[in-house]
């Protein structure tokens, strides 16, 4: 999270740097974020969208897709302005090239502190699982990455057609623990693949807000 939260103010600061006067060179922004990309292996495109939702830049095609994102979910909590730091979107099927990706975004204000948009960083869910599987966890173990609406955004061993999917309404983590409290030990039967573990809950920070 906190590579990616970087990353974001990062864009941020390159679109105030870009933006200053009001005219927006766009082959310098998409010059800029191609290389602050870099080949990330953790980001699968860099970008922001106007205040109507429309993709103004991104590092993936110099000259950008007709996007609009005024419907989805991140865009309309940026613009109702009532969560801060980061939001981490359900998982979608990009409009581009079809990939499944997890669209991590934060508000962006103009200089008078009005909504101007949001800057966007997708990741792919198999970031998440390779990040998983570097942590050596042993045979029979697994570790899922939730939003605080129980839906899964990814999961070590990989489950992909779980992504995507809640489990709000089916597991004791969401239905008694996490009412009581952000993080405990519990013994719990895994929807997925019906195992009995012994699971450790974590809270993401304050500043990443996995869903509602």
């Amino acid at each position: 999270v906190e590579t990616i939260a970087r990353t974001i103010d990062a864009v941020a600061s390159l679109r105030d740097d870009l933006e200053t006067g009001g005219t927006l060179d766009r082959d310098q922004a998409y010059a800029m974020l191609k290389a602050l990309h870099g080949g990330s292996p953790v980001t699968q495109g860099l970008g922001w969208s106007d205040a109507q939702g429309m993709l103004v830049v991104t590092s993936r095609f110099r000259d950008p897709p007709q996007v609009n994102t005024a419907g989805q979910e991140h865009f309309l909590v940026h613009k109702d302005g009532a969560r801060p730091g980061l939001h981490f979107a359900a998982p979608v099927r990009s409009q581009v090239d079809g990939n499944v990706l997890v669209l991590v975004s934060k508000r962006y204000q103009n200089a008078r502190g009005e909504f101007a948009g949001t800057i966007n960083v997708s990741v792919l869910p198999s970031y998440f699982t390779s990040l998983f599987r570097s942590l050596d966890l042993g045979l029979e173990k697994s570790v899922l990455l939730l939003r605080r609406d129980g839906m899964i955004l990814a999961r070590e061993p990989e489950a992909a057609e779980w992504v995507g999917r809640s489990l709000a309404s089916s597991s004791p983590l969401f239905l008694e623990h996490l009412l009581q409290a952000d993080t405990g030990t519990y013994t719990l039967t895994s929807p997925i693949d019906g195992r009995e573990r012994i699971g450790d809950v974590g809270a993401a920070p304050a500043a990443a807000r996995l869903g509602d």
